[in-house]
């Protein structure tokens, strides 16, 4: 929770909030120890070894840092990765049926698999 993003973007995602993310966090874990522990935050885990990732974040999200530092980390552990950044949505857009961007970035991660699997959709 170091990111600029996560004071940047405070109050204009309306489905995170730095207040609730900071109660939350003192929920998931007691010790201020642990947060940077990888079994805690996956920004500090070893990315070596990881399977294809697609990190997906709004361009103005709280998230949207941590997305950036992720995508970051696994490519330089030779991870292959891709990092979309959508313009102007909020956290968790890919659930909103109703936002055009919504169905573009499930289209996208459907993609992504079928690249990375081989797999071919049933017709």
């Amino acid at each position: 929770m170091t990111s600029p993003s996560m004071a940047d973007y405070d109050g204009q995602d309306p489905i995170l909030h730095l207040r609730t993310l900071l109660v939350l966090r003192r929920c998931y874990v007691q010790s201020p120890h642990q947060y940077v522990d990888p079994e805690v935050s996956p920004l500090f885990a070893d990315f070596r070894g990881f399977p294809p990732l697609l990190l997906q974040a709004g361009s103005s999200e709280m998230l949207r840092d941590e997305a950036v530092r992720a995508a970051d980390k696994a490519h330089a552990a030779g991870v292959d990765v891709e990092l979309e950044i959508w313009p102007e949505v909020p956290h968790a857009f890919q659930i909103a049926h109703f936002l055009p961007e919504a169905g573009l970035a499930v289209d996208h991660i459907a993609r992504f698999v079928r690249q990375r699997t081989g797999w071919t959709t049933r017709s």
